[in-house]
């Protein structure tokens, strides 16, 4: 009744309600009046509804960090408030650095959001070349295949498919076995029983110019 009828801005005081209830008392639209310490009090019902009446309305956020943010009804604040400008500058600066520091944190995530952009286009490219090889790959070892199993004896054939089997999981395996076969090879070529001596060559070439 009091904002309605008084049409004033600002906050209510002790003072002003205790006019209002005296006129209305006058006026006979209230049965009883209250006294000014019924409005002036904090223990009392009237100051307790009239701190109420000031409070500002506020709506509680949380940012994208976790924190929880009280964001004032400006509306509000700005009529409640208009006559103090140190309480109105001490409830807007706040709100002025939640604007700054949400403007800042947007431009700062378009700028990962292009980073990561760039970077996932990159992965796709990387991807799809890995892909185009591994065709390339897996036509090379079918047609590998296919000639081993035209070509080859059957021995050939069993350690050529044993290769291939895991070529993908050890692609050195089947270079180390063939480096191995190679040196035992070589290795028998060279064995003592297998070596003449250059005085055993000297010795047949004497007795065969004697005879």
């Amino acid at each position: 009744m009091f904002k309605a009828e008084r049409k004033t801005s600002g906050l209510i005081k002790p003072m002003e309600m205790f006019k209002f209830t005296e006129e209305l008392y006058n006026q006979g639209r209230i049965p009883s009046l209250p006294s000014y310490e019924f409005w002036k009090k904090k223990d009392r019902l009237g100051r307790q509804l009239i701190e109420q009446r000031n409070r500002i309305d506020t709506v509680k956020l949380t940012n994208s960090e976790g924190k929880e943010i009280t964001i004032p009804n400006v509306t509000d604040l700005v009529e409640k408030k208009h006559k103090n400008k140190e309480e109105l500058l001490e409830a807007l600066v706040p709100l002025e650095n939640h604007l700054r520091n949400s403007i800042n944190r947007e431009i700062n995530l378009k700028e990962k959001v292009a980073s990561l952009e760039v970077e996932i286009s990159n992965i796709k490219l990387s991807k799809k070349e890995l892909l185009s090889e591994k065709e390339e790959l897996q036509n090379l070892v079918f047609e590998l295949y296919r000639m081993i199993m035209k070509e080859y004896k059957s021995e050939t054939k069993e350690f050529a498919l044993s290769a291939l089997q895991n070529v993908f999981k050890n692609p050195l395996e089947i270079l180390m076995h063939t480096q191995e076969k190679s040196d035992n090879d070589s290795n028998q070529m060279f064995n003592e029983e297998n070596i003449v001596s250059i005085e055993s060559k000297k010795s047949f070439k004497n007795k065969f110019r004697a005879e």
